[in-house]
C-alpha cells in the first residue's frame, strides 16, 4: 500500500525497499562513529555501503534528489513517488527532534566526506546536540 491507502506500484516498492535499506545502512554508519574514529576501517567499510545505497537510492529519482520528512508522526520518503517508511534509526529521529528538524534533503554529487560529516553529527550525544544552532550546524 502507499500512504494514500492505495497499491503501490512496483516503482514505489521497489523504492521503499531502497530507501528502508539505505536509512538502515545510515544509522548504523552513525552508531559506528560513536565506537570509532571516522578514518578507522570498519567506519570506512559502512560509509561505502551507505555510499553505494545512496546512489542507488538517487539513481532512482527523476531529479536525483531524495527527501526524508518528519510529518504527521510519520517518516516520509519523498523522490517523485512518496512512501513511508516504518521508522527511521535512532541517530536520525534524535537529530531531527534535537535540532528541530523537519526535513532533510540528498542530492546527486553528495561526497562521501559529506556523509561522513553527517553521520559524524548524528552520532552525538543529545546533550551536544542541543547545544548546536540548527541554523549553521549543518553547513560545514
Amino acid at each position: 500500500m502507499n500512504i494514500n491507502g492505495h497499491p503501490a506500484t512496483a516503482h514505489q516498492a521497489s523504492f521503499k525497499i531502497l530507501a528502508e535499506e539505505f536509512f538502515k545502512s545510515l544509522g548504523a554508519a552513525a552508531k559506528l562513529f560513536v565506537l570509532y574514529p571516522a578514518k578507522h576501517p570498519i567506519c570506512v567499510e559502512g560509509l561505502a555501503k551507505v555510499n553505494q545505497e545512496l546512489k542507488e537510492l538517487l539513481d532512482s529519482s527523476p531529479d536525483g534528489s531524495i527527501i526524508l520528512a518528519w510529518m504527521n508522526q510519520r517518516w516520509l520518503v519523498h523522490n517523485g513517488d512518496v512512501v513511508e517508511l516504518a521508522r527511521a534509526p535512532e541517530a536520525i529521529e534524535t537529530l531531527f527532534r534535537f535540532l528541530g528538524l523537519e526535513t532533510l534533503s540528498f542530492h546527486a554529487g553528495i561526497e562521501a566526506r559529506e556523509l561522513a560529516g553527517f553521520c559524524a553529527l548524528a552520532s552525538m550525544p543529545p546533550g551536544r546536540l542541543a547545544e548546536l544552532d540548527p541554523e549553521t550546524c549543518l553547513e560545514k
